[in-house]
């Protein structure tokens, strides 16, 4: 079996946020493993999402991260935050940029323009603090920063809102994607999109203007972001999954499970090597009877569409270029399902 290429790595289920679309807030507490555990993941992880709860809120986090730098030799890695934080965050990304670690990027979770966001996070003045956020680590030199929109039936018209912000700030944006239903992370039952007409239509203009851009970069988020309306509308996805193949997701006291929404345990790290996780009777069982057409709760979020659109390059590019002149031609793109 070949091993993980991306990870989404909960450093900690601790949480000083209260999410419409989450309640990661509630879970009980749990124990957070040593640092020097995350040096039992495989070198072959190039991608690695560290999530929460709040990161920031593990004191010993850039420990955490000089850890997983050395042991995947320098891989691409992004914090996800609240951005409440504001000095918590200046402080660790200051000793993380002073440990010399390469390639890190922070993306602040931004769901609207003030009281929009602020309802999301259900936190008074969420908005202004997360903006007071990324203006912080520009000061302190972070140079990859990027601001990250989930869209949830209380600020689906919000999208283009948060892409302008983006441009004014001058950062990169993620659209994360509809909120999902999750027993490991997010919310066990969130609604579905009850407005798809709008949907439909924030993100079709999305689409078209990362189409008709001069940047590489946004050619392939509209390959992402077309997927989104079709998965909203049917809770479907026809493109291969490679959760448990490609990448995993890891709580904070080290089980690992084949991505973020599927509760299967294959193993904790704690009491195990990696490589007899990863090929274990219970890993093995989910590859077996977990694929496209048979997933119980199917997905579309960047951390299952990326590692299928790194592996199927070619197929990428083909729709992009595709659609790209199809819209320059002023006819519809072709959604990718």
């Amino acid at each position: 079996m070949r091993l993980p290429t991306d990870a989404i790595i909960a450093v900690t289920y601790k949480c000083n946020s209260k999410c419409v679309m989450c309640d990661i807030w509630k879970k009980p507490a749990c124990e957070e493993i040593e640092p020097r555990l995350y040096a039992k993941l495989p070198g072959s992880l190039k991608y690695i999402n560290i999530s929460g709860g709040e990161p920031f809120l593990r004191k010993n986090l850039p420990e955490v991260i000089a850890v997983l730098s050395k042991t995947c030799n320098e891989p691409r890695i992004g914090i996800s935050t609240n951005g409440l934080f504001t000095d918590r965050i200046k402080e660790h990304m200051e000793t993380i940029l002073s440990n010399s670690i390469r390639n890190v990027s922070v993306n602040v979770s931004i769901h609207g323009i003030g009281k929009f966001h602020d309802a999301v996070e259900c936190i008074k003045n969420a908005f202004d603090r997360a903006i007071d956020t990324v203006h912080v680590l520009k000061e302190i030199g972070v140079k990859d920063i990027g601001i990250a929109y989930t869209a949830t039936n209380h600020n689906i018209s919000q999208l283009s809102n948060v892409i302008e912000l983006a441009k004014e700030l001058d950062v990169q944006y993620t659209f994360c994607g509809i909120a999902h239903s999750s027993e490991l992370m997010f919310k066990s039952t969130n609604e579905p999109i009850a407005d798809l007409e709008e949907l439909h239509t924030q993100l079709e203009k999305l689409t078209k203007n990362h189409l008709k851009s001069f940047y590489p970069r946004d050619w392939f988020r509209a390959y992402i972001d077309s997927g989104n309306y079709y998965y909203a509308k049917t809770g479907k996805r026809k493109i291969q999954c490679g959760a448990g193949t490609d990448f995993f997701f890891m709580t904070p006291d080290g089980d690992v499970h084949p991505d973020n929404v599927l509760n299967w345990n294959f193993g904790n790290i704690t009491n195990r090597a990696f490589d007899e996780i990863w090929n274990s009777r219970e890993a093995n069982e989910f590859r077996d009877k977990v694929n496209i057409n048979n997933c119980p709760h199917p997905c579309w979020m960047l951390c299952t569409v990326f590692p299928h659109m790194r592996h199927n390059a070619l197929n990428c590019i083909k729709w992009v270029l595709i659609n790209k002149f199809k819209v320059n031609s002023g006819m519809n793109f072709s959604p990718v399902q």
